[in-house]
């Protein structure tokens, strides 16, 4: 059963200007915990903008590997002083996590668009598997006509409009990283550097989900403990939650979120929740995951061969990004 949170969506959403669209990232590694820097996420294909129905820098859509094209990963930060709770924290959740090899399962995403006043539905199952290979599938929930959310509304009173998610999948399989979308019959294909397969997957907009090592993750993020964090290390942890609050200090992450809230079971350190805050402060992405759906280290994958390489017979490729040389750039620590 997906396990609710006391942060309403409404509490995180910044009244705000523009709307970019969030793409659908792979979440499975969330499970494992804390990830290395550099890699695929900045190659991504160009593509043409959604339609933005007002002001953000027109065709800046945060697609899974979207960032600055032409760039190398410049020098690894040096990690962040934390307290020694947080310090003890990401060491249990590097040490708890550190035999994940596989894990699937079943998620929810609700998107809320704080502009249009715009909630969308949708939702379906992920698969991970150590170290590089990821597939994420979203599917559009059954939405009644005029459907409304009463517990969001804008400014003015009026209450979300609930629409169904467009169908798409993200898969990443060590080589490439595709985007598939249903709707357009079609996919865009970013190759992953050689240097940086093995590892390319914890460059997703969620990258703190794949496997990163606490010193990488402090190096990488401002963290701190959200309001609903009851976990203390060393103390029963039956029935507790892990509440992570980060902001990015990379440019590559920030382009993408601004700030994410990381809900973990406190028993087994898989996730319940993450959302995200667009950069523009118009959109927030709320993943939930079926705690009880999460199949960890199965031997194999139920109903479906090898997730990571999908039959692409049916779809044309819309865009293509090689892999190239890139540009060592800094980063400015993103502000709360």
């Amino acid at each position: 059963m997906i396990r609710p949170t006391t942060d309403s969506p409404r509490s995180l959403a910044p009244r705000g200007a523009a709307t970019s669209r969030l793409a659908v990232p792979i979440v499975g590694a969330l499970l494992l915990g804390l990830a290395a820097p550099v890699a695929a996420q900045q190659t991504a294909p160009p593509r043409r903008p959604a339609a933005q129905p007002q002001a953000a820098p027109a065709g800046q859509t945060a697609r899974p590997g979207a960032a600055a094209q032409g760039q190398v990963p410049r020098p690894a930060a040096q990690p962040m002083q934390v307290s020694p709770e947080m310090e003890a924290v990401l060491a249990d959740w590097e040490r708890r996590t550190a035999d994940v090899v596989r894990l699937s399962g079943v998620h929810r995403r609700t998107v809320y668009d704080t502009v249009t006043g715009t909630e969308r539905r949708g939702g379906g199952k992920f698969w991970f598997q150590a170290p590089d290979r990821g597939r994420l599938d979203l599917l559009p929930v059954r939405v009644k006509e005029g459907q409304v959310n009463e517990r969001m509304k804008l400014r003015d009173g009026t209450p979300y409009k609930v629409v169904a998610d467009q169908q798409m999948m993200w898969v990443c399989n060590g080589q490439d990283v595709l985007q598939i979308e249903e709707k357009e019959k079609g996919y865009y294909r970013t190759e992953i550097p050689p240097e940086f397969r093995g590892r390319s997957i914890v460059e997703s907009p969620l990258p703190f989900l794949f496997g990163m090592k606490a010193v990488e993750v402090k190096a990488r993020y401002r963290l701190q403990f959200g309001k609903n964090h009851t976990y203390k290390p060393g103390q029963p942890s039956k029935g507790t939650t892990i509440h992570l609050v980060a902001y990015p200090t990379r440019r590559s992450d920030a382009t993408n979120w601004s700030q994410a809230d990381v809900w973990l079971d406190g028993d087994d350190f898989l996730p319940h929740q993450i959302t995200l805050r667009d950069p523009y402060g118009t959109q927030i992405t709320q993943y939930r995951f079926d705690h009880g759906s999460l199949k960890k280290n199965a031997r194999q994958w139920l109903q479906i061969s090898d997730p990571f390489r999908p039959n692409l017979t049916r779809y044309k490729l819309l865009g293509e990004q090689k892999a190239t040389p890139q540009v060592s750039q800094s980063a400015p620590a993103a502000s709360r």
